[in-house]
């Protein structure tokens, strides 16, 4: 069965289903369906077809892609927010599997008319865009991963309130989206052309789809519960208070809730710290109580802690930048992935390990104003991508080169804002695909499993550029035994290491002596 075709013979993504198994008694209401015709609810029939969850489309070359921001709606806070939310699988697992769990032929409710499908030629602005939030979230995931991203199509300017030409059928998308989701009472905030935080769209979006799910049908016509969307985010914290001379503890008031979870950046202590050194500092770290506990020492006073009650399946963290109310711009190393410690989890609960899915960057002096990134990890590839609006995606192979790339100790750089991070389930333990110089590969494999790839170019005086290609196979005798390419790499690595500090120590000491008149080559 063919459902929903465009002029071109294409079937329309919101509905591409598997096949269906109808009643018997339905088909005139099938064909009326098709040709476009309303219904009332009492239409409907009792028995509802059954439409299995197909599995999410995906590009034959899927690269992520960012989405237009027409001049003077500033809209990058919505871009980067929905472009980490597209590549959070367990979000994508929740969005598609709780749409698809309600008949995605009929209505959510009386004022949804079901999922946007634009059948036209041009893709405008005045198409049917009353289906509900969920079914908007459906397409855009549905478009983003499947569309058409030459075809020219017209979106909403929201300053101007006129219409602009964009790319691209997940332009189309998003734009049905955003204007759905500015008539719900928790986007009624986002004014035109005013820059927002992309920490509280995040938890708008998020409240708005738990409200709408609260309020649908509860006779679902196949497929498991999904649970509403806050439960992939909430963590529950517990501020407790701990006697430093005897193991006891109290717990001080009931646990908290967030949606997201505050990161402080750490003294400077070290040049660049690291994320997962940033983690355990800001739980571990002990703060003074001026209360007393009932084991007798009074000299000891306790020490206030947090403890993450709850981990979420989708951990968001926001790094806490403001300082005296200016921005710091400090940078720190970020990786693929990083755990949170048993010492911060309840008693009994091992450590748990997340992998970073996005990173959202803000660039300017102030976190009032400026201009909002997004790195993602391609579904799929496992690459990394930075996305700038709708400019060229740039790719790099870890989470670490794009970081370190981007952030620098300057207010035009880009400085990391948010880390959201899923639990770890197993399946990406192997590291993405890349280039075999940046692979340990040597250490995981014997020498004869590899080829040695030769390609010479060289200058002919009469005949002039010739070039050759040969595959030489190694041999364990070709080289010394104890050469070892991933402990040679390793040494040199803590050299440079070493011998960078010792640089930084040579200036920052010379710096003083000047500051304070003494010669700079002077010695003690």
């Amino acid at each position: 069965m063919s459902v929903n075709q465009d002029p071109n013979g294409q079937s329309g993504p919101g509905l591409d289903l598997a096949p269906v198994a109808f009643d018997a008694a339905t088909p005139d209401l099938l064909a009326a369906i098709g040709a476009g015709t309303s219904f009332a609810p009492d239409t409907f029939p009792a028995v509802y077809p059954v439409a299995p969850a197909p599995p999410l489309p995906q590009r034959k070359q899927n690269i992520s892609e960012g989405f237009a921001n027409p001049r003077g709606d500033n809209l990058c806070y919505r871009n980067a927010a929905l472009l980490a939310l597209l590549h959070t699988p367990a979000f994508r697992t929740w969005a598609m599997g709780t749409h698809l769990r309600y008949n995605p032929l009929y209505p959510h409710h009386p004022t949804c008319k079901g999922p946007t499908i634009p059948l036209d030629e041009v893709l405008s602005p005045n198409e049917n865009k009353s289906g509900c939030l969920l079914c908007n979230i459906y397409t855009l995931f549905t478009w983003y991963h499947s569309g058409n991203r030459d075809k020219d199509c017209y979106i909403y300017k929201q300053v101007e309130g006129t219409s602009v030409t964009v790319k691209g059928f997940h332009n189309w998308a998003m734009d049905a989206l955003w204007r759905r989701y500015r008539k719900t009472r928790d986007g009624n905030w986002a004014t035109s052309g005013s820059q927002q935080d992309v920490f509280e769209l995040l938890e708008r979006l998020i409240k708005a789809l738990h409200r709408l799910v609260q309020h649908l049908p509860a006779h679902p016509i196949a497929g498991p519960d999904m649970g509403q969307p806050m439960g992939l985010f909430v963590s529950r914290i517990q501020d407790l208070e701990q006697c430093k001379n005897c193991p006891r503890y109290r717990n001080l008031g009931a646990a908290d809730y967030y949606m997201y979870v505050g990161l402080p950046l750490p003294p400077r202590t070290t040049f660049v710290p690291k994320f997962q050194d940033m983690i355990n500092w800001a739980w571990n770290q002990d703060i003074i109580s001026d209360n007393f506990c009932e084991c007798g020492d009074l000299e000891k006073r306790a020490v206030r802690k947090r403890r993450l009650e709850l981990a979420p399946e989708v951990l968001m963290f926001q790094i806490e930048r403001t300082v005296q109310n200016q921005k710091s711009l400090r940078a720190f190393k970020l990786e693929d992935e990083f755990e949170v410690l048993s010492s911060v989890l309840p008693e009994g609960q091992a450590s748990i390990k997340y992998n970073v899915k996005a990173v959202i960057f803000h660039q300017g002096p102030s976190l009032t104003a400026g201009h909002y990134t997004v790195g993602v990890r391609e579904i799929g590839t496992g690459r990394w991508a930075f996305l700038d609006d709708d400019k060229p995606p740039v790719t790099y192979n870890n989470l670490w080169k794009l970081v370190s790339s981007k952030q620098q100790h300057d207010p035009k750089a880009f400085q990391v804002y948010a880390v959201i991070a899923e639990k770890d389930k197993g399946e990406e333990n192997a590291p993405p695909s890349m280039p075999v110089s940046e692979r340990n590969v040597a250490s995981l494999l014997p020498l004869h499993r590899f080829e040695l790839d030769i390609q010479i170019q060289a200058r002919h005086v009469e005949l002039g550029w010739l070039s050759g290609r040969a595959r030489v196979p190694l041999q364990p005798g070709q080289l010394p035994e104890s050469r070892n390419l991933a402990i040679e790499k390793m040494r040199l690595e803590q050299e440079l290491s070493e011998t960078r500090r010792e640089l930084y120590e040579l200036k920052r000491l010379r710096d003083c002596r000047r500051g304070s008149g003494l010669p700079a080559d002077q010695h003690y």
